[in-house]
């Protein structure tokens, strides 16, 4: 029960927790499970794998906190433009030039508001924007 409350703690306000709870590994994963910013956790976090998946999965715009490894990486991408497409824009080269990732991206907007799949194509690999695949699925998505 301490633990549960801690992380609830964690989840409202992670910057004015005490210094030993912004420590505790469990309460940074509760944390960006639920959203929170990389920018605020401790460095030493970045280097988990399990953390910064766990980050990116739920808040797509933590992408841009991450390695160019962790861009570069289908999976760290893939994950983050699931629920957020905005976060194509932080991938890196070789992810702006996988076709999968591209369209992904492109199928992940959701709502009347398409606007965005313009500035996905923008931010893609000249060759992707050559790709007549990923055109097709452009006009499909405004």
């Amino acid at each position: 029960k301490i633990i549960e409350r801690q992380e609830s703690q964690a989840l409202s306000y992670f910057a004015d927790l005490p210094l030993a709870l912004q420590e505790d590994a469990k309460i940074v994963l509760a944390y960006l499970k639920r959203g929170g910013n990389l920018s605020l956790i401790p460095k030493r976090f970045l280097s988990d794998p399990q953390m910064t998946l766990a980050s990116v999965k739920a808040n797509g715009g933590n992408l841009s906190e991450l390695t160019s490894a962790q861009k570069d990486s289908a999976d760290f991408v893939r994950a983050a433009v699931s629920n957020s497409p905005y976060a194509f824009q932080f991938a890196g080269p070789q992810q702006k030039d996988d076709r999968e990732t591209v369209l992904l991206a492109l199928r992940s907007l959701k709502g009347p508001d398409k606007s965005l799949a313009c500035s996905i194509l923008a931010w893609a690999s000249e060759r992707m924007r050559d790709d007549e695949g990923i055109v097709k699925e452009l006009s499909d998505t405004s």
